[in-house]
């Protein structure tokens, strides 16, 4: 999507969204996931409790990898695909240590992340073509099962 010149090596993954993790690891995607916890949340219009799912260590995991891995030249070229901007100081960190790493930043839809913008040496806000143009099979197979799909993961044809 971004640089059209340049071979991927590694892959990572690190997100809270474990749906389908299979069909991206039948790509070759090597995932590192966070961590869930339940939160009690009280609403703020009826007072009644409810629970919530909150993510834990997703940043702090795509951080740990982009400092180990820059460090230890497994890469020339990182792409973050997040809106997080807790992620700013490690970028900047690595650009201390590793002065000819080049760190892109790729936007989630709804999400603006203007800070890490301000830290990258290039910058992509996904748009729906690129989502489109970025969609696995329809059916994968994994450690030998077929992966299907979901219907509302499909484009309208």
């Amino acid at each position: 999507m971004l640089a059209p010149a340049g071979q991927c090596a590694w892959h990572f993954f690190c997100s809270k969204v474990i749906q389908n993790i299979h069909a991206l690891r039948s790509v070759g995607v090597k995932d590192i996931l966070g961590k869930f916890t339940i939160r009690d949340r009280r609403c703020p219009l009826c007072a009644k409790c409810y629970q919530s799912h909150e993510e834990k260590k997703t940043d702090i995991n795509i951080a740990i990898t982009l400092l180990a891995d820059g460090m230890t030249d497994k890469f020339d070229t990182a792409l973050i695909l997040s809106g997080d901007s807790d992620l700013a100081p490690v970028i900047t960190k690595l650009k201390k240590l590793c002065p000819n790493k080049k760190v892109g930043i790729i936007v989630p839809q709804n999400q603006s992340a203007m800070n890490l913008k301000q830290h990258a040496d290039f910058f992509k806000k996904i748009q729906d073509r690129d989502l489109k143009k970025s969609l696995l099979p329809e059916q994968v197979t994994y450690n030998g099962n077929v992966i299907i799909a979901p219907v509302g993961w499909l484009p309208k044809k």
